[in-house]
């Protein structure tokens, strides 16, 4: 069921009735939720006019070479869904004291990506910290709302047993925003 679900994520039927399947069974599908929330953000910033702006400002990064047209997640999807498989879905999880997958890594440095403010033009938000310009209270709003997005890649690492991603500290770090 999960397998199905996630390589059905942009069906919101499908999944729904997936989920209600987990659950008539006992299972949570907490996991399953998060997941097909992870691969919907990632899809939606892949076909977003702002994924072309962002690609730039991610230049040198670690973050995986993305196919010609951008969006890459029905690939993440598929190996995704092949991961809960391999590890008979939510009776027998990966071990903890393992390297994470190759799959889980992956989904994160894309769901990374697709998670971090784009800051094309213009200050970061908290870049008045530093300087005192511009408005406070407004960037603070956008800083608040940035941090609610990012909860996302924080709920994959904590469901997945992954470490927690630190991306977003590293970005706040250079504006000295703690």
């Amino acid at each position: 069921v999960i397998p199905l679900a996630i390589l059905h994520f942009e069906d919101p039927v499908l999944v729904a009735a997936c989920i209600f399947l987990l659950e008539m069974c006992g299972f949570s599908p907490t996991m399953l939720r998060v997941d097909i929330a992870v691969l919907q953000r990632i899809s939606s910033f892949y076909k977003s006019k702002d994924y072309n702006e962002h690609q730039f400002t991610t230049k040198g990064s670690t973050f995986l070479v993305t196919p010609a047209n951008g969006d890459c997640t029905v690939s993440l999807a598929r190996t995704l869904a092949d991961e809960y498989l391999h590890y008979n879905g939510l009776k027998q999880k990966a071990p903890i004291d393992h390297h994470p997958s190759h799959t889980l890594m992956a989904v994160l440095q894309h769901l990374e990506k697709a998670s971090l403010p784009v800051m094309v033009d213009g200050p970061t938000c908290g870049s008045w910290l530093l300087s005192g310009m511009g408005d406070g209270a407004d960037l603070r709003a956008r800083q608040k709302a940035a941090s609610h997005h990012w909860s996302l890649v924080t709920r994959f690492c904590q469901m997945h047993h992954l470490p927690i991603s630190t991306r977003y500290l590293s970005m706040l770090a250079k504006d000295n925003d703690w």
